[in-house]
């Protein structure tokens, strides 16, 4: 008997419960996913990055997110109202803005400065609606401005210029007139309309002026009319006339240069920054930067902006200079209770605390080092031995060698400068301070700057050793090169160099040497050329005046063999000119027959100088030439006579020939009379006079000259 076996089917029950355990593993993953969901939230910035106060309020709002580690994707952008707060200006970026926020929906907006709330307040609906907005950095705050609006909260900024009076006065208090300086930005205008308001409840005293957005060298004039019983309030930094926004630092440093009043002011950095800066009631961009974002970090978590109240004021702290303290005498008991004092110079134990440490140890371990000691006492004898060897070697090398030691302390600023190194400028070494500050008063002004850049180089660890050249000014008032070598042998905690020692080296003979050799280069350079050039310009006169291969050879070598002879003149007195006679013997040299009697030469001792040499020489060598083939040097009987004289500012050459052939009906000039004339006149810008007649020939040559300058060779 078979029995048939049939399939176990589900019943409703568990179909039910497949369809609840899906359900329930679909919501777990839902609520675990939730969580990793980025919110996206836009920090708009009024201002430029690289600005101090808004780098801090970004760096504030990164911190926050960084320390809950909040899935947060930060956007960031930057609106410049800073360096250009022009209407027409700020309505462009206004519309970039708007176009390019438009195209990604934001969880939360913060709003930093006026600039960025006036635009997310023209652009709720459009752009930002229903999006919780956190503003910060807002001066003059008023609650009217966001009336109507939802979803909104943050924290007023500027100046408190009651505070800052009332601290003025009770620093100062004979204060005469309290001058408010900023740029022309909407910040500086707002906060400066504070102390307008407040000015005639202090009835005149002090004698309150407001110079905002004035230009520079108005607010310079006006600087210098103050002293210390006056107080100036610096409420931002200003564009130069051409366009650059100063630093806070930069501005602080112009007043200070022009005013010994004291300098306050309201945001953190600033002081911070400005050590010319007395103090003030301080702003701190990256603590508003916290405090903002935990309040988007509220509101991201889900609290209702609307019932957070707006903050009216921002976190501030009394911070003074200690250094403008010591300046004006400032009574430490009349700073506001929990003042902050920057730069104070640490004190002995702060300084010398690794010193102190040190000095405890080394007690702790005296017993066990005397042991040590003598112990060691045989080795130490054969070390220091060995020591004083080295050194004898070491101060033989470098006395050989003339260098000169120098060992700075970077932290006390006293250099050790040897014999050697004083002697280099001139000086005994007890004429001399031993300090930085000595040498850095002797090192030229111009290499000043690059040298100290390579300084702090090896200062602050970037190498341990460095080299360069530099001028320093001798005790007689010339100016001496010296090469420099350093190497940084000691270094503290921080990684800094405490202790440089180097040598100096005197390398003026192997500059000035240098300098010659350049020199040297150039003028044979330019003298080559001319010559090449010179050389060119005879060949081509010779071919055209040739009628032969022949005549051209002897032609061209007889001009080039005078061009030789000028430059064996002109090197022999180094190129500084020729006389005037031994130009003309050397071009006469080859025709003075029976002792000279046809040819006769007369003038005083003249210089010619060298760029003239060769014109004149080649002038006289045509001469000559001519005479001989076709002048008074063609015959038996003929005679030359060449005389030279000074006439004012000019050389003036006679060349004269008499008894010679008869001159042609129609005199013609030939091509060496043509070259005279192109190398006196077009060259020298001189003047050739040619004249023939019956008692014979005669050529004046006038080469202009430059006063005394070659009065002599």
């Amino acid at each position: 008997m078979n029995a048939a076996v049939r399939p176990r089917q589900a019943g409703p029950s568990f179909t039910a419960f497949l369809a609840a355990a899906a359900l329930i593993l679909a919501s777990a993953h839902e609520a675990s996913g939730a969580p990793d969901k980025k919110r996206c939230v836009l920090l708009l910035q009024s201002y430029h990055q690289g600005y101090d106060w808004t780098d801090g309020i970004t760096a504030g709002v990164q911190e926050v997110i960084e320390e809950q580690d909040a899935p947060i994707d930060l956007q960031i952008e930057y609106m410049d109202a800073k360096r250009d707060s022009r209407p027409a200006s700020l309505e462009a970026v206004y519309d970039f803005y708007r176009r390019k926020l438009t195209q990604r929906d934001y969880d939360l907006v913060i709003a930093a400065d006026d600039a960025a709330l006036d635009f997310v307040l023209a652009h709720r609906e459009s752009v930002f609606a229903g999006v919780p907005v956190v503003f910060c950095g807002v001066d003059d705050f008023k609650p009217q401005r966001i009336a109507g609006v939802r979803d909104i909260t943050g924290v007023g900024g500027g100046v408190n210029s009651r505070d800052h009076l009332d601290l003025a006065l009770r620093l100062q208090p004979d204060l005469d007139e309290f001058v408010v300086l900023g740029g022309l930005s909407q910040s500086a205008t707002d906060n400066a309309a504070k102390f307008s308001r407040i000015a005639p409840s202090y009835a005149g005293r002090p004698r309150i002026e407001l110079m905002i957005g004035r230009p520079l060298e108005e607010v310079v004039m006006r600087l210098r009319e103050l002293d210390r019983q006056d107080a100036v309030f610096h409420l931002g930094p200003y564009l130069t006339p051409g366009g650059r926004l100063l630093s806070a630092a930069e501005t602080a440093r112009l007043i200070a240069d022009q005013t010994e009043a004291p300098i306050y002011t309201f945001v953190e950095y600033w002081a911070g920054g400005s050590p010319e800066v007395l103090g003030g009631y301080m702003v701190s961009g990256r603590a508003v930067g916290r405090h903002v974002m935990g309040l988007a970090s509220d509101i991201l978590g889900g609290r209702d902006p609307d019932s957070i109240p707006v903050k009216m004021e921002n976190p501030n702290v009394y911070i003074f200079n200690h250094a403008e303290l010591e300046r004006l005498g400032v009574d430490r008991a009349a700073l506001p209770g929990g003042s902050m004092i920057l730069g104070v110079p640490a004190s002995f134990i702060d300084r010398n605390r690794e010193l102190i440490w040190g000095s405890q140890i080394i007690v702790a371990a005296l017993g066990l080092m005397v042991v040590l000691l003598l112990i060691h006492l045989a080795l130490r004898r054969k070390v220091l031995r060995s020591l004083r060897e080295s050194e004898a070697r070491l101060a033989l090398a470098i006395n050989t060698a003339g260098l000169g030691l120098w060992d700075w302390n970077a932290q006390t600023g006293v250099c050790v400068f040897d014999d050697r190194w004083a002697g280099m400028v001139g000086y005994r070494l007890d004429e001399i301070d031993q300090t930085y500050k000595q040498w850095r008063g002797m090192v030229h002004e111009e290499d000043l700057k690059p040298i100290e850049q390579t300084i702090e180089r090896c200062l602050g660890g970037e190498t341990d050793e460095f080299c360069y050249e530099f001028r320093m000014r001798h005790r007689d008032g010339h100016w001496v090169w010296i090469s420099s070598q350093g190497r940084a042998v000691e270094r503290d905690g921080a990684g800094r160099a405490v202790r440089i020692i180097g040598l100096h080296r005197d390398i003026t003979e192997p500059k000035q040497a240098e300098q010659r050799q350049r020199l040297m280069m150039r003028e044979l350079d330019h003298r080559v050329k001319n010559n090449l050039a010179a050389v060119l310009s005879l060949c081509r006169e010779s071919m055209r005046s040739s009628r032969s291969l022949e005549e051209f050879g002897r032609v061209f070598q007889s001009r080039v063999q005078a061009m030789a002879h000028t430059h064996t003149a002109l090197a022999n007195t180094r190129w500084q000119g020729v006389a005037v006679g031994d130009a003309v013997d050397l071009v006469l040299a080859a025709h003075l027959d029976d002792g000279g009697r046809r040819i006769t030469r007369e003038g005083p001792a003249v210089c010619l100088p060298s760029e003239a040499a060769l014109p004149v020489s080649l002038s006289l060598h045509e001469l000559m030439t001519n005479a001989a083939k076709h002048g008074a040097l063609s015959n038996d009987r003929g005679r030359v006579c060449v005389a030279w004289r000074r006439s004012h500012d000019q050389l003036v050459i006679d060349w004269t020939e008499r008894d010679g052939p008869p001159p042609q009906v129609t005199p013609v000039k030939g091509t060496g009379l043509q070259l005279i004339e192109g190398l006196i006149q077009y060259e020298l810008s001189g003047r050739v006079d040619i004249h023939f007649n019956d008692e014979g020939f005669h050529c004046r040559l006038a080469v202009p000259l430059q006063g005394d300058k070659h009065a002599d060779c």
